[in-house]
């Protein structure tokens, strides 16, 4: 015979005759049933057993199963989303903390007025070298010098391993952006250069167009010019020019490739700082999003 254990609460005062007949009658069944009482007495369990079918049993341990893996798969999705957010949400509340104690509110008539702590930004990392800002868009952020090629990929502002990595620039460029072309890499996330991809609104590239780089002892006014999608081994990342005519060839080409166009475009004397991050929204994932800037000493 096929059993099912139940189990109930004995009441003090209750023989173990009077509970068989409560569980058979609260059961409604007739057919004779054995009692087992384990620790019988107030306020223990007493359990007994039930004449069933083997099929309705393993069913009802197979929905059991069944739902324990559903609750395993639901408590791992989960825990796999925070744990790949984690990262961003830490980089995010220690470059608020940042700001909020080196770096004056934005909320001034004249933005390249802006005080900035440098000692404040030397002792959280050396490597810092600027600091940038864009109206309109999430974007302000420290910018680093890589110690090797993207070691800021995955490092946060801090030099510790983050997936979230930071804002930078490659170690073979000048530091005061005084090279004819830099490039300045993010990750396309809320407060990296996601927010960077609002220059591909017509509106907002014509109503914000200028760039801020802070350093200790000036500050760069880009001016936008510039914006489109290419893949990361093509001429727009190069930094070196043989000769002027390379040099001015590389500037039309920035021009000829952008989505919109400005009231200005570079000259050979001008230096170019461009803007780089993943173009992201289910493209090619090789793609990059870039925007260019006119870079103008303040």
């Amino acid at each position: 015979m096929i059993l099912y254990r139940i189990s109930v609460r004995a009441c003090l005062g209750v023989s173990k005759q009077g509970v068989q007949e409560l569980l058979k009658a609260q059961a409604g069944m007739h057919t004779p049933f054995s009692v087992q009482c384990f620790h019988y007495e107030a306020g223990r369990d007493a359990s007994y057993c039930l004449p069933g079918s083997k099929e309705r049993r393993m069913k009802g341990k197979r929905k059991n199963r069944a739902a324990v893996f559903l609750l395993a798969g639901a408590v791992l999705c989960a825990g796999a989303a925070i744990y790949f957010s984690c990262p961003h949400w830490k980089n995010a509340a220690a470059l608020f903390r940042l700001k909020g104690i080196a770096v004056e509110d934005v909320d001034i008539p004249e933005p390249e007025g802006r005080e900035i702590d440098w000692d404040i930004l030397q002792a959280a990392n050396p490597d810092i070298i600027a600091w940038i800002y864009i109206p309109g868009t999430k974007i302000d952020n420290p910018v680093l010098k890589s110690r090797t090629v993207n070691y800021y990929l995955n490092h946060d502002f801090t030099g510790a391993y983050n997936p979230a990595g930071a804002v930078f620039i490659q170690p073979d460029v000048s530091e005061d952006f005084t090279d004819r072309h830099t490039v300045i890499y993010g990750h396309n996330i809320s407060r990296m250069f996601g927010t960077l991809h609002s220059y591909e609104s017509e509106d907002f590239f014509r109503e914000n167009r200028t760039v801020y780089i802070y350093m200790p002892d000036k500050v760069l006014c880009g001016e936008v010019y510039s914006t489109y999608d290419c893949y990361d081994t093509t001429e727009t990342y190069y930094t070196g020019f043989p000769s002027e005519e390379d040099w001015i060839k590389w500037q039309d080409m920035t021009v000829e490739n952008s989505y919109y166009h400005g009231d200005k475009a570079p000259e050979a004397s001008n230096r170019i700082i461009t803007l780089s991050t993943c173009s992201g929204r289910g493209r090619n994932r090789a793609l990059r999003y870039v925007v260019n800037c006119i870079a103008d000493d303040e």
